[in-house]
């Protein structure tokens, strides 16, 4: 079954309709730079940029796919407004210390919360600290004022 319509350079797709949820042309390059290895491998002029490239569109069109997932899970487990707020603020340059001061939660339950998060894929591990893989607020969620932070329930 083909990818559902999408047309490339005036053909039909080929892509089954469950590969990657990428537009066809992102797939149809990801299986030219895998079948051509003078490209893989990094040969000719910029093959390696070539591929970082690719990586980075890649990431581009699965962070912009994946958007409306992504903020549901985030309203699913970060119902807490400390933990949104700590959420956005592990973005890989802050201890957990830092971000428990920042969030109004305890650094005990800043790292039981990074374990957590790392177990559902939603941070990754930076050197020792957590980075989201992106910031609520820049996704239009919003956050709770630091002040209203102060009076909320939450652990900590």
């Amino acid at each position: 079954m083909a990818c559902g319509g999408h047309l490339l350079g005036g053909s039909q797709c080929s892509w089954p309709s469950t590969a990657l949820s990428f537009p066809c042309f992102v797939r149809d390059r990801i299986a030219k730079v895998f079948s051509d290895g003078r490209e893989w491998n990094g040969s000719g002029v910029n093959g390696d940029q070539h591929v970082v490239d690719l990586l980075e569109e890649l990431v581009a069109w699965s962070r912009f796919a994946n958007r409306q997932d992504l903020i549901r899970i985030w309203k699913e487990v970060l119902v807490d407004p400390k933990h949104l707020r700590a959420y956005e603020l592990s973005d890989g340059t802050r201890s957990q210390s830092e971000v428990a001061s920042q969030s109004g939660l305890s650094q005990p339950t800043i790292s039981g919360l990074w374990v957590k998060w790392r177990r559902l894929g939603l941070v990754r591990d930076v050197d020792g600290r957590s980075q989201h893989l992106a910031k609520p607020s820049d996704m239009g969620v919003q956050l709770a004022a630091p002040s209203d932070l102060r009076s909320s329930k939450g652990g900590g």
